[in-house]
């Protein structure tokens, strides 16, 4: 496949296409590799990583660095053409295998208390929500790898409306 419809295939079966974050997962695509110029998820638009990921991490061959001349048809491959399997810019419409990363999805069921009769599924007020549980993630993780986002009911809504249990009302006077 070339790079582009592998990245659309990685987004659309899994999450994206690879991106090499450190010598260790370099290690890990060049074995699974086993010999085989591959994609990754790396594009020729200052050169940044298909998932929008920052990453100081690079392993050009020498030579193939970013020049500063952006083309945009040149995407980024694990080579076989050296020991160490460095990185190449190649033309996005070669015929490559590719990797897809894969991340776990976890389903949290939140109950969030209000005193008001704020709407809860107003965009604002989800936005907001969201952007704290965000920053309580991070905070506790130390790491910005998590994305969170809202699943929507069949209703269109994400919060429902739960009449207070006696005991979860004595708490909240």
């Amino acid at each position: 496949m070339n790079s582009i419809y592998a990245r659309e295939y990685c987004r659309t079966h899994h999450t994206d296409l690879v991106s090499i974050r450190n010598p260790e997962e370099n290690q890990l695509v060049r074995e699974v590799a086993d010999g085989h110029e591959v994609w990754i998820g790396l594009f020729r638009d200052s050169w940044i990583w298909s998932d929008g990921r920052y990453s100081s991490f690079r392993f050009w061959m020498p030579g193939h660095r970013n020049s500063g001349n952006v083309d945009t048809s040149l995407c980024g491959a694990v080579t076989d053409r050296t020991d160490d399997r460095r990185w190449q810019p190649l033309q996005c419409s070669y015929k490559r295998p590719f990797f897809c990363t894969c991340t776990k999805t976890r389903v949290l069921k939140v109950k969030v208390r209000s005193e008001s009769l704020q709407d809860l599924n107003d965009p604002a007020t989800k936005a907001a929500i969201l952007k704290q549980m965000q920053q309580l993630v991070k905070d506790a993780t130390l790491t910005d790898g998590h994305k969170l986002s809202w699943r929507t009911q069949a209703d269109g809504q994400v919060f429902t409306r739960e009449q207070c249990h006696q005991d979860d009302c004595d708490s909240v006077n």
